[in-house]
C-alpha cells in the first residue's frame, strides 16, 4: 500500500511540475491555488484513490471467492453426472429394460444418458487448493 501511495505521489508530483503550474513560492496570479493547497488536493485525491482501490479489492476478492464456489459445485454436478451414468448401466444389466415394452425403457435409459453424458462434458476444474507451509 506505501509503495502505490509513493508511486501515485510521484506521478501526480510529475504532472504537476510538467503541466506548467508556476514553480516559484511568490503569491500566484489571479486566485491560483498556492503550493500547499495543490499538495493538500493532491494528498485528498490520493486519498480518494486509495480508497477506491481498497473497495474495488474487496469487491475483486467476493467475486473471485463466488467463481471459486460455483466451479465447485459446478465439478460436483459433473461428478454426480458419471455416477447417475454407471447406474443406469448398472441397472440396464439387472433386467431393468426386459419384458413387456421394453422399448420405452430403453429408451428413458438413453434419455438419461445423454442429458446426464452432456453435464459431465466440459465442466470447469477447481483450481487445485494452495499448501500451506
Amino acid at each position: 500500500m506505501k509503495s502505490s501511495l509513493a508511486i501515485l505521489v510521484s506521478v501526480f508530483s510529475l504532472a504537476l511540475l510538467f503541466s506548467g503550474a508556476p514553480a516559484s513560492s511568490a503569491a500566484p496570479a489571479g486566485g491560483a491555488a498556492t503550493a500547499q493547497e495543490q499538495q493538500q488536493d493532491l494528498a485528498q485525491r490520493v486519498a480518494q484513490l486509495e480508497k477506491e482501490l481498497a473497495e474495488l479489492r474487496l469487491q475483486t476478492e467476493a467475486s473471485n471467492k463466488r467463481v471459486e464456489e460455483a466451479v465447485v459445485y459446478l465439478d460436483k454436478q459433473a461428478e454426480g453426472a458419471k455416477t447417475i451414468l454407471a447406474k443406469l448401466t448398472e441397472s440396464e444389466s439387472l433386467g431393468f429394460t426386459k419384458g413387456i415394452n421394453y422399448e420405452s425403457r430403453e429408451v428413458l435409459l438413453a434419455a438419461f444418458r445423454s442429458y446426464w453424458g452432456d453435464a459431465s462434458q466440459g465442466a470447469p476444474k477447481p483450481a487445485p487448493k494452495k499448501k500451506v507451509d
